[in-house]
């Protein structure tokens, strides 16, 4: 399940505003994972994200194809009713209904807005990376023992005291 904790939403602010909402965010939330828009000017925040916040940020090009999985994964999503919306935000409400589905003239299936919304249905857009972000694939966990002082010692006897030290040696 996936829960809306907050929207920001900010008009004409620099990319250090930008850069301090971030981090905000990652103070206030335990994040894992956070997508961000990288195309066009998205680069900067993007870099900067990954410089502050390290591999828990991932830029998504907004090509096509990319567009087209982030939009059916959201729908699926809500379809499922795993991703909860706060009421009353009409806004966000209209933003979601903003986008639809066209034909162009070589037949690839693309994505618009109409004109209803105050931009470019960005809230859907927000929403559509978040739901992605919180779509975690099984990650395995692999562990190696590294030898003590630096040496091949793999094989050596372990001694098991319980979560204590030994005292003198003894057990």
């Amino acid at each position: 399940m996936l829960w809306t904790r907050e929207v920001i939403a900010r008009r004409r602010v620099s990319f250090q505003e930008q850069d301090r909402l971030l981090a905000e965010v990652f103070r206030r939330f335990r994040v894992v994972r956070c997508r961000i828009d990288q195309t066009g000017m998205g680069e900067k925040p993007v870099e900067d994200a990954k410089r502050t916040h390290g591999d828990r940020v991932e830029g998504i090009l907004f090509s096509a194809a990319n567009k087209l999985d982030l939009a059916t994964g959201l729908k699926e999503s809500m379809q499922d009713r795993k991703t909860r919306l706060p009421a009353g935000d009409p806004v966000l409400r209209a933003d979601l209904h903003a986008i639809k589905s066209q034909v162009g003239i070589s037949g690839t299936r693309r994505l618009v807005a109409d004109g209803d919304t105050d931009g470019h249905a960005d809230r859907f857009w927000a929403l559509a990376l978040a739901t992605s972000a919180g779509t975690l694939t099984y990650q395995p966990f692999d562990y190696q023992a590294v030898p003590r002082h630096g040496g091949d010692d793999f094989d050596r006897d372990l001694r098991l005291t319980g979560g204590f030290g030994t005292i003198k040696g003894v057990l």
